[in-house]
């Protein structure tokens, strides 16, 4: 699901509906995050390791 829509279900629900439906919002914001860290980490090793090879190191 979107995460756009997901944002405007959770905050158009009140009560317990409402917060249920953020809290996985968050757990699964949380978790795509650490997958774009990784991600963003792996690809600067990369970079250094190329700029490594390209400088004669």
């Amino acid at each position: 699901m979107c995460r756009a829509t997901m944002r405007w279900r959770a905050s158009s629900r009140g009560g317990e509906a409402g917060a249920r439906l953020w809290a996985d919002y968050l757990v699964c914001w949380t978790n795509w995050n650490h997958v774009r860290t990784a991600a963003s980490l792996a690809a600067l090793a990369c970079f250094i390791v190329a700029l490594m090879r390209s400088a004669g190191g």
